[in-house]
């Protein structure tokens, strides 16, 4: 097969960054070759991300973009806002950019057989259910790879985008896990993100997984005998529901974890917790997790994502969620402007905010 050459580009989150990894080794596989400038490439291929409208609009961007640098180039979008740009198109856009195929983020598996119209195709016949994608990678191209282990979400927070663009949860099986995790540690890797788009959710369609707290513990057994001391494991996003009893225990049980959690917390005010649809936890849950933990991790990184703006936000609200960060021993935060998302319940709440407030 004669070589032909791509270029990725790829928004979002970690998910999204393992994803073209895989889709990356799987093009190599077929004759592909990466190159650094998309003028050069056969394909160009944009992995896009729609948590937030300007993720959105950064994906929409770089197609037109790349579709001038690489004219002759065959153009596919994939990934979360793919199944958006349509609904662009047609909101008085008629005359943009259009790629060469538009594969929405339930159908990018199909690009693991390759990039061209006759492979990229879904199968005819009856709708199968919903399995988890059979994504999968050797290495990184960064120091600390993702290693995924779960995609989709059905929670539905009011805010989130996420369920309507990425589907049911999916759970990926312990032994692809454990399997993964030890090619890429014996591939000399010291450090391993494990990542999903809700880690609480992980094994909810499928009992015999258990759920992540029982797959932590498996990863850990399987992999510790080996590699403790010389290769450990960071968890990309926990919620504080998740840090219960079960939770802290496991935590402090794992050889090979890293000292470190990232939060999705949001806000600390309980009634914009419940208007965003995350009235299943308080931030007071953290605080009594980060006491325990502790005595085990006297030192310890402590990140959480934030939102600012949410509809109905008071004056009183802010000033709750400052107090939780001053009480609390963070080390970083991702705060982010509300996105109004089309689509998500919050986008018909009242009391929006200006974008200035």
């Amino acid at each position: 097969m004669q070589a032909w050459k791509f270029y990725f580009i790829t928004f979002g989150c970690k998910v999204n960054q393992y994803e073209t990894q895989s889709l990356r080794e799987a093009w190599q596989a077929r004759g592909g070759v990466e190159c650094d400038d998309p003028a050069q490439a056969d394909v160009v291929c944009v992995n896009s991300c729609a948590i937030t409208a300007r993720g959105e609009r950064d994906a929409r961007n770089a197609v037109f973009r790349l579709r001038r640098a690489a004219p002759a180039a065959r153009l596919i979008l994939t990934g979360c806002a793919a199944r958006l740009f349509e609904d662009f198109r047609r909101h008085g856009h008629e005359d943009c950019v259009q790629p060469d195929l538009v594969l929405p983020q339930g159908d990018k598996r199909l690009l693991l057989a390759g990039p061209w119209t006759e492979e990229a195709q879904a199968p005819a016949g009856e709708a199968q259910a919903p399995s988890y994608p059979p994504f999968a990678i050797s290495g990184f191209r960064r120091a600390r790879p993702v290693l995924k282990v779960q995609d989709g979400c059905q929670h539905r927070c009011t805010y989130c985008i996420v369920p309507l663009t990425r589907g049911r949860c999916l759970s990926r099986p312990p032994e692809d896990v454990i399997a993964e995790a030890r090619r890429l540690l014996l591939a000399g890797h010291a450090e391993i993100m494990i990542s999903g788009i809700n880690l609480r959710q992980y094994g909810r369609d499928n009992a015999d997984f258990g759920d992540f707290w029982s797959l932590l513990r498996r990863l850990d057994a399987a992999l510790a005998p080996e590699f403790a001391g010389r290769g450990r494991f960071r968890i990309s996003s926990l919620e504080p529901s998740q840090l219960d009893d079960e939770g802290v225990e496991t935590l402090m049980a794992c050889r090979m974890l890293c000292p470190q959690l990232h939060i999705s917390l949001q806000h600390a005010s309980q009634p914009v917790l419940r208007r965003m649809g995350r009235g299943h936890y308080t931030a007071e849950m953290l605080q009594r997790a980060v006491e325990r933990l502790h005595a085990h991790w006297p030192v310890m990184g402590l990140g959480a994502d934030i939102i600012a703006g949410f509809p109905g936000e008071r004056e009183e609200d802010v000033a709750c969620l400052l107090d939780f960060v001053r009480e609390t021993p963070f080390s970083y935060a991702h705060v982010f402007p509300y996105s109004r998302r089309p689509g998500t319940a919050a986008d018909r709440f009242d009391g929006h905010l200006p974008q200035q407030v």
